[in-house]
């Protein structure tokens, strides 16, 4: 992954899994198979605001320490409104940069 194509940050509470509070974070770009993964469930399908959460939850591929696996819509749904207001934040960053990359080619 280009370093152009992430977005790096830190939540301002962090998610506590097992004691352990995680904090910093990588997000990648939205790829067509998140979008096709997060239709399959159900509850996407109904809620708007379950899918933004279930689509942020494959773009994340560091939160702290957790493995890949541990980063889950379910996680996701136990942050403050405040964490993912960040997270939200450096998605609209990393579109932008998206799309200048986008027009450079």
């Amino acid at each position: 992954m280009s370093a152009e194509l992430k977005e790096v940050g830190e939540l301002l509470v962090g998610v506590e899994v097992d004691g352990v509070l995680h904090s910093d974070f990588v997000l990648r770009p939205r790829l067509v198979r998140d979008s096709i993964r997060v239709m399959a469930d159900e509850q996407a399908q109904q809620n708007d605001a379950y899918r933004g959460v279930a689509l942020i939850a494959c773009q994340i591929v560091k939160l702290g320490e957790l493995s890949s696996a541990q980063i889950t819509t379910e996680l996701l749904l136990s942050m403050f409104d405040a964490d993912l207001a960040v997270i939200m934040a450096a998605n609209g960053r990393l579109e932008g940069r998206l799309q200048s990359f986008r027009a450079k080619t």
